[in-house]
Order: C-alpha cells, then sequence, then structure tokens
C-alpha cells in the first residue's frame, strides 16, 4: 500500500494511549491533511474560507496549473506574457501561462487540432499521463497503446492508490489531490529522490521519531529527537505521531515538515517490574510478561540500543509502547521515563478521584495489589499516571529516632533513623527534615515510604507514644557520633519488623535477657522502651482461600514472620513468608506469638514459632567420623564432634542451622517411605498422600564414584525410580520435601 505523507501539524492520527493491546491499524491520511500539504507547497488552495470544493470538478486549464505548480517549472510563471499558447487560449486567458509552461517542457499536449480545450475537464488517463511525466517518463515509457500503457504504469508506481475512478471519467478535485499527492511520494525516474525533493525537500527513509521535550527534558524545545538525528518543528507539531516509524521530510537539512508512516503502536503498558531478564506490565489490573525477545531494537530518549542494554535503567511506572511491523510482529520498542505525579500524601478519605481529577475507569494498585478506591488508606503514598489510568499507592511506614541528617541538616538527602540510612525522594520530606522544618535531630517521627524505598513525608509524634513489635535479634552497646563530632557510647536492640525490616534503636537498658523473642517497642519522650509479649490465645486452620485463622480475619496484605529460634543462647534465626505458603496448615495453640488488627479487624501482622521451617538450611550429611561434613545445598560445611553428637549417618539428609557461614547443630530429616505414585514439580504423592515440594528444594544426585553431584529438579522431574524423597515434616503442619536424592 501507498504510503501516504502525515503533515506534522495534522490533526491527532492515532487514538488515546491504553494499557492494554491496540489492533495493529494501517495509518490512514485525510483529506483535511492532504489539502494542508498542498496549501502549504503552494500547488492546491481553497477559496477565502479555506473549503477546497473537493466534489468539484476540474478543467484542462485547472489541471495544468496544478502541474506545473508541482513541477521544477513553477517559477517560471511570467504574467506579462503576450504569447497565446494554443489558438483557443489567448494569452489574456487566466490559465495562458500556465499552459505555455506545460506545453513547453512536454507535460501537456493539445489536440490533434491544434486546440487545448482548456475548459473541458480532464480525464483520469490525462492527469495519469502528466502525473508520469511529472516523474520524467515519456512517451517511449508508455508503449503505443494509448491509454493502457500509461495506466499500467501508474498502477505499478501506485500512483492511483486512494482514486476511485476509471479510464474515461472525469476527475474532481478530491482525486487531483490524490493524484498529486501520490505522486510527491514516488520517485523520480532513474532516482531514488522523491518528487517532493524539488521543492527543496529531503526524505529521510525508516526514520523513527523518538522523543520531543515532552518525552525527554533533554531534548530541546521545539525539536524531535529521530533514529536518524535531531530536526526542528514548529509549535504545533502533532505528537500523535511520536514513536512512529515511517519516511521523514526535511527542509534545509534542519526542518521536519512532514512524516511519512509505515507502521503503528501495538500497545503502551505501564512497567510494574523487570524479572528474568523480561519485563512486567500491567494491563487491566493484573501483570503480565510482555515476553519480548532481549535483543528487540529499543529506544529510550535519544539512546538507542537493544531491549536488554535498557533494562537495567527501566523502573516502575515507565512506560514501554510496542511498534509492529505490517505483519503484526513487534519491530522495536520505545521505553519513556516515568511521566508519574506525585508523591503525594493520601489527607483524608474523601474521593481521591475528586481531589485528584482521576478518570472513571482509573485503576488502583496499592503494594502490588489490585484494590479499589476505598482500601486506599489515609497517609498512604501515592503516585499517578494519568496516560495510564493508573494509581500507585504505598503503605510502609517506619517509626523511630531520628539520629542524623547526612550530609548535613542544612542541606539534607538523606537521615539515620534508627539505625538505618533513607534517601529523601519529595520536597515536601526534605522541608520537613531539613534546619528549620518541624523535625529535629532526636525526634521520634514516622517515615512514609514511597515507591523506591525513600521517604516521600514524614510524620511528627507529637510526644504521643509510638508502639510497634518486631523480633529482638541483637542487643549490647555502641559508640555514636553527635553531630558536632563528639562520641558517646549507648545500648541497642537490633529488631526484625513482620515485614522483614531491621531496625536499630538506642537504649537506656540493656535487653539481652529477652533476646530472640517477640516484643513491644513504645517510643515516646521518655526513650524506647523494649519489653516481651505474651503468645495470646489463638489457633486453627490457616485458609488462604478465605484468608481466615481459627475463623479470624486476615489481611490481605498481612506481614508474616516465621521464627525459628527463640532461644537467648543461639543466633536469631527468621523468615518472612506468604500467607500463601501456609495454605491448609493448622497451626497449634502456642504457635503464635504475637499478631496485631487492622482499623477493620482483621489481623494485619502475624508472628509465629517455627511453623514453615523455611529458614533453615537443608542438604546432606556426607561423612562422620569424628567430624561431621555436610553438602549444604553445595557448600561443604565441616562440623567438629566435640562433645556434641548428632543423630546423623553418613548419608543422611538434614537440616542445618547456621550462624552465618557456620553449621551450629544439624536434625536429620524424615524419608518418604512409601514409593511415590507421581513427582511433579510442585509435590509428591505417594499411597494417596500429597507432599508439597519446598520451592527451595535442593537435588542431588550420586555418582559412580561416591560423590554428590548437585543437580536441579528439572533433572529429576518425572522419575520415580532410584529416588528418595526427605521432608522435615507433614504438609498439614507446614512441612515441605526439603533434599531430593537420585542414585
Amino acid at each position: 500500500m501507498k504510503k501516504y505523507i502525515t503533515l506534522l501539524l495534522a490533526v491527532c492520527m492515532l487514538a488515546s494511549v491504553f494499557t492494554g493491546v491496540t489492533s495493529a491499524k494501517a495509518v490512514e491520511i485525510s483529506d483535511n491533511q492532504m489539502q494542508q500539504l498542498l496549501k502549504s507547497l503552494s500547488i492546491m488552495q481553497g477559496d477565502e474560507n479555506g473549503d477546497f470544493h473537493t466534489e468539484d470538478f476540474v478543467t484542462r486549464a485547472e489541471f495544468a496549473k496544478v502541474a506545473v505548480a508541482s513541477s521544477q517549472w513553477r517559477n517560471s510563471v511570467s504574467n506579462v506574457s503576450r504569447i497565446s499558447p494554443f489558438p483557443d487560449v489567448p494569452y489574456t486567458y487566466w490559465g495562458a501561462s500556465y499552459i505555455r509552461v506545460a506545453s513547453q517542457n512536454g507535460l501537456i499536449k493539445g489536440y490533434p487540432d491544434s486546440t487545448f480545450r482548456p475548459e473541458e475537464n480532464v480525464l483520469l488517463e490525462e492527469g495519469v499521463t502528466i502525473a508520469l511525466k511529472l516523474l520524467g517518463y515519456t512517451d517511449a515509457d508508455f508503449g503505443l497503446s494509448w491509454p493502457e500503457g500509461q495506466m499500467s504504469l501508474a498502477t505499478r508506481l501506485e500512483l492511483l492508490e486512494g482514486i476511485d475512478k476509471s479510464v474515461g471519467e472525469r476527475m474532481q478535485r478530491k482525486d487531483v489531490m490524490q493524484l498529486v499527492f501520490n505522486t510527491l511520494d514516488t520517485e523520480i525516474k532513474g532516482t531514488s529522490a522523491k518528487a517532493i525533493s524539488a521543492f527543496g525537500y529531503t526524505i529521510l527513509n525508516d526514520t523513527v521519531l523518538i522523543a520531543t521535550t515532552n518525552e525527554d527534558s533533554s531534548v530541546a524545545k521545539n525539536h524531535v529527537v529521530t533514529s536518524n538525528g535531531t530536526y526542528k518543528i514548529p509549535e504545533y507539531f502533532n505528537s500523535a505521531v511520536i514513536g512512529l516509524k515511517g519516511n521523514l521530510v526535511i527542509k534545509n537539512s534542519q526542518d521536519a515538515v512532514a512524516f511519512l508512516p509505515e507502521n503503528s503502536m501495538q500497545g503502551s503498558y505501564s512497567v510494574y517490574t523487570v524479572l528474568n531478564n523480561d519485563v512486567l506490565v500491567y494491563l487491566n489490573g493484573k501483570t503480565q510478561a510482555l515476553d519480548i525477545a532481549s535483543d528487540t531494537t529499543a529506544y529510550k530518549g535519544s539512546l538507542k540500543g537493544t531491549l536488554s542494554s535498557f533494562l537495567p535503567q527501566v523502573k516502575q511506572g515507565d512506560s514501554i509502547s510496542l511498534y509492529s511491523n505490517h505483519l503484526g510482529d513487534v519491530e522495536y520498542v520505545i521505553i519513556g521515563a516515568e511521566k508519574l505525579k506525585g508523591p503525594y500524601t493520601v489527607k483524608s478519605a474523601s474521593s481521591l478521584a475528586e481531589n485528584y481529577g482521576l478518570a472513571e475507569n482509573t485503576v488502583f494498585m496499592r503494594d502490588g495489589k489490585l484494590v479499589s478506591e476505598s482500601q486506599i488508606a489515609v497517609n498512604d503514598i501515592i503516585y499517578i499516571s494519568s496516560e495510564m489510568n493508573l494509581v500507585w499507592a504505598y503503605s510502609k511506614k517506619v517509626t523511630g529516632v531520628f539520629e542524623s541528617a547526612l550530609p548535613n541538616k542544612d542541606n539534607v538527602n538523606s537521615i539515620i533513623l534508627s539505625g538505618v540510612t533513607y534517601n529523601i525522594e519529595s520536597s515536601d520530606a526534605f522541608n520537613k527534615l531539613v534546619t528549620g522544618g518541624v523535625c529535629e535531630l532526636g525526634d521520634t517521627i514516622t517515615l512514609l515510604i514511597g515507591k523506591d524505598g525513600g521517604i516521600a513525608d514524614v510524620l511528627t509524634n507529637s510526644g504521643d507514644t509510638v508502639t510497634s513489635y518486631g523480633y529482638l535479634t541483637g542487643t549490647g552497646t555502641k559508640e555514636y557520633t553527635r553531630d558536632n563530632g563528639n562520641t558517646y557510647t549507648s545500648y541497642y536492640a537490633k529488631i526484625a519488623t513482620a515485614d522483614g525490616s531491621e531496625l536499630e534503636y538506642r537504649t537506656a537498658s540493656d535487653y539481652k535477657e529477652i533476646k530472640s523473642s517477640v516484643v513491644s517497642v513504645k517510643i515516646s519522650g521518655e526513650g524506647t522502651k523494649i519489653s516481651r509479649v505474651s503468645a495470646p490465645s489463638l489457633s486453627g486452620l490457616f485458609d488462604y482461600e478465605t484468608m481466615t485463622l481459627g475463623g479470624m480475619s486476615v489481611s490481605d496484605d498481612v506481614k508474616i514472620m516465621d521464627i525459628m529460634n527463640t532461644s537467648v543462647a543461639k543466633a536469631p534465626l527468621y523468615t518472612v513468608v506468604y500467607p500463601q505458603r501456609l495454605d491448609q496448615v493448622f497451626i497449634s495453640s502456642g504457635k503464635v506469638l504475637w499478631y496485631t488488627k487492622n482499623q477493620k479487624g482483621e489481623i494485619d501482622t502475624l508472628f509465629l514459632d517455627n511453623i514453615t521451617g523455611d529458614g533453615y538450611s537443608y542438604g546432606l550429611v556426607t561423612s562422620v567420623s569424628g567430624s561431621y561434613t555436610c553438602n549444604v545445598a553445595g557448600e561443604i560445611k565441616v562440623v567438629a564432634g566435640g562433645n556434641t553428637t548428632y543423630a546423623v549417618s553418613a548419608g543422611s539428609a538434614a537440616r542445618f542451622t547456621m550462624s552465618g557461614n557456620s553449621v551450629t547443630s544439624i536434625s536429620a530429616l524424615t524419608k518418604l517411605d512409601n514409593k511415590a505414585d507421581s513427582f511433579t514439580k510442585g509435590q509428591v504423592t505417594a499411597d494417596g498422600i500429597v507432599h508439597y515440594i519446598s520451592d527451595k528444594v535442593v537435588c542431588y544426585r550420586r555418582t559412580n564414584v561416591g560423590q554428590w553431584q548437585l543437580v536441579s529438579l528439572d533433572d529429576l522431574v518425572g522419575k520415580t525410580n532410584s529416588i528418595e524423597f526427605y521432608y522435615d515434616k507433614s504438609a498439614k503442619a507446614g512441612g515441605r520435601i526439603r533434599v531430593i536424592v537420585a542414585y
């Protein structure tokens, strides 16, 4: 199909950007766009009101004028000539000069009786013949059969695209516009230059319009970056063509004046994250992988590369647009910098749509989950993508003591809060933390954390006592430095919160006696006080489908910590788990160490006593001879026997308690006695009982020389002969198959 010139100043050709995939639709050109181009080139004009009267028929004299205006001889028309070009065209006739120039340069001919008949309507074959001559073709190219030779050549050159006329029919102004339009977009005979080059224009083939200053602030105003250079554009440039590939028309080697698109946008998406060298995006409130080849050509700002080369720079909220060829295959992608408005702090429970001018179909994501607008809470941090009709909300808050400002209080870009450093990501947070702000060193404050883990806003606690809960992982004394450079020593306590964050608090007392227990942390003007909490009375089945524990409702965004070690004498050991992991697990009495509820009465934090066992390491004991040689997930560890004896033998699958890189205890796993009936990547069924496989299962194959080779689960799946499975406890109690051995 003919590639049509699309004016950069034309009306919008593309549909609005959607979060879903749009169909690969050919870009069309409107009559108005053609009129604007022909008018700008002084080839055809409308009346005083701009009306082109496209349905009017065109006379031979009018077509002669159009032909000359489209040619290299357009500036040789004289208004004072006294030469009559044909007997029926006196020099006083309005079109005499155009007809004379067209005749002298071989564009037109008269009839055998030497007349021109200027007031007769031009026929399609006559107009086509003149268009071919404008392109440098002569009678020798047409053959002896007229007009079949001319029409055949015009068809091959695609000059008739968009014209609904046949030989012998009169041409209307809309037909003439289309024919001239097609001619300008056709190469002159024997050259690679298109007819439009006669006007001083150059066409750059296969050019991608990448960005203006709207897409990339580094691009100069009124300029467009393309795959073939940067060019100046008018202020009324149509940004809807950004991203398309086609032929760019430039003038004076610097001004972009028109564009000939040859592809279309397949879809535009909001990026959620990059995972395994692929881009996860949001579509209708759900994440999906785009599944694009990593070597696909990509543009980001003014840079060109491959998709894989830009992936490390892609952030949540960035846009990624896919552009396809005529077959629908992705040809290249354009990665746009995030166009998120925010961060904003939600101040009230009133309508976000009204407060922030959101569209009715806006999608709300809170902490990575699809939610309704009503589930966005006060003091959530939100970011708005107007283009994607998407709101990202984040609920994480951290309370602690404002210990230090970096590099200093007068020019703060990060702070230390209870031993942890946080960067500042908003002007609101900066103004509260800088000298003269509402936050002073030593204050207890609450940080509202944004999407990149930085401080989006700060809440002052105004002397109120703030209570939080966590797992006490460390105590002792430490030397600190004041802002004036002086040092002092203070007790400290490290607390792991239910989401896995570790905070460090300066304390007036040493809390080593309650280390490795779940505690409450109360922060007030009097300092930080830590107390052990008593286990509540709660037990029962955890049901993920209904989100309940023993009949009590559990929040969709519950934070769960499973603690492996509550002994003061041993190193703390814990892991953060997701609620899916606990589905259909029965949690017995005393195994819930602590929980808290949200305003709806749902459990929103949960501390468990070694339900999953996921915090341990697993592997094999390969030899026992005074000491124990262990293969822990491929790493060899030697444990001295000494006075400690472990109930394991060589070849035993085992659970290992680790302290750093050292093994501190060994416990044997239980072998699945019954032969497996089925073995998939997720579970093993034996004697009708389902045993789930840990997502971190360790697999070995024993070699002919008695060595243990670490292999992947995929290497063993489906095989049931000469395979041994080892688990720590039943699935209902939270256990998993931890080790698989093939012989």
